[in-house]
């Protein structure tokens, strides 16, 4: 029996049990009652021979995340902004979470993936992106009929590990981390240019990507690009079945090309107690930065979040692009981005000082106008 409260997550004895679905386990009427109205009505179901249909026996073996996640990782993934864990569950395992995930799918419990984007009245509109479909976790009413996800939301083995040698001040707890299943359908699927922490009030430092294509192949798209902040080349890495890419939240920006066939993953995203600083929302610049110093200064700007405030203007046809591709076909809110993005480019051309510095950092990557 569950010991712990599949709405609020308390541990305690003696837990009201759905009387229909028999799954999710409540401390009291109040919390069933919130989580009933909160998504469990949609979910539940009379209980029956519904079990999940693994492959092939796995092991459950978070521990195995201490080996995997070694000082080497944590350093290249501190020095270039990200790093690719390949075989990070083994075979068995993963192929344990892509069952899960597809059960999920299978029985509609994935959600279209919605942008929330606020308007110029000061509404906030919300936009879905085609094929893209997926269910957040905390969730208790979709997280408790599928165990080995379960356990990942539940287990803090990924986050200790990496902060063990990264020390980024990552939080443990289920509060300190989203996991999000996603299913993309194909079709085009994909994902605009982005920052996963564009900036206060978010908390993400790390995002943690595992694929769960086995049968992936040259062509068939869905793969992840990033754009190091002015490097000459994005990079791009293709959704192999149990790879691992962890990146930086807030300082890689990164967009999902389209994908010509479905696409399975989940992402699991670790806060910070140390995000959004001072430091990271204001750009400071020195006479010398603009000189003798300017180097230094685009060193610094590649590793630090400062880089989102300028992006946009330095990828500005990157947005544009990725943009179109994601809705250009979605039934509402591609002219509202569009328009969104060129009023940005607007404003930063209206101010002189930082659309030179804009103009600079383009030719820098060498794009020219």
């Amino acid at each position: 029996m569950a010991s712990r409260c599949s709405c609020c997550g308390s541990d305690a004895d003696d837990l009201l049990r759905c009387s229909q679905c028999l799954r999710v386990y409540y401390c009291s009427r109040a919390c069933q009652v919130t989580d009933w109205k909160r998504g469990h009505k949609a979910a539940c179901r009379k209980h029956e021979t519904d079990a999940i249909e693994y492959p092939r026996p796995f092991v459950r073996n978070f521990a195995s995340f201490s080996d995997k996640i070694t000082p080497g990782i944590c350093d290249e993934l501190l020095s270039n902004g990200f790093v690719v864990v390949d075989n990070f569950l083994g075979r068995d395992w993963a192929d344990a979470i892509l069952s899960e995930v597809k059960w999920l799918q299978e029985r509609k419990l994935l959600s279209p993936n919605k942008t929330q984007f606020p308007r110029a009245d000061g509404s906030v509109a919300q936009f879905a992106k085609p094929n893209i479909y997926e269910a957040d976790l905390h969730n208790a009413s979709v997280r408790t009929q599928v165990p080995e996800l379960d356990a990942l939301f539940h287990s803090d083995d990924l986050c200790l590990a990496l902060e063990d040698h990264a020390q980024l001040g990552l939080v443990p707890g289920t509060q300190g981390k989203t996991l999000k299943v996603q299913f993309n359908a194909g079709n085009g699927g994909c994902f605009p240019c982005h920052y996963d922490n564009p900036g206060r009030p978010n908390k993400r430092k790390l995002t943690c990507l595992l694929y769960l294509n086995p049968d992936w192949k040259d062509g068939d798209g869905g793969e992840i690009q990033f754009y190091p902040f002015l490097a000459p080349e994005p990079v791009t890495l293709a959704p192999r079945m149990d790879r691992l890419v962890i990146f930086s939240s807030d300082s890689l920006l990164h967009r999902v090309l389209p994908a010509a066939e479905p696409r399975h993953c989940l992402t699991i995203w670790l806060d910070s107690t140390v995000v959004n600083t001072p430091q990271d929302a204001q750009l400071s610049l020195t006479a010398s930065d603009l000189t003798t110093g300017w180097e230094a200064f685009v060193r610094k700007l590649a590793k630090s979040p400062v880089q989102r405030l300028l992006s946009r203007g330095v990828y500005a046809e990157e947005y544009l692009e990725s943009l179109t591709q994601c809705m250009g076909l979605a039934e509402d809110g591609f002219s509202d981005m569009v328009a969104s993005h060129e009023a940005h480019l607007v404003r930063l051309e209206a101010n002189k000082p930082l659309y030179s510095l804009v103009q600079r950092l383009r030719a820098e990557r060498g794009v020219f106008n």
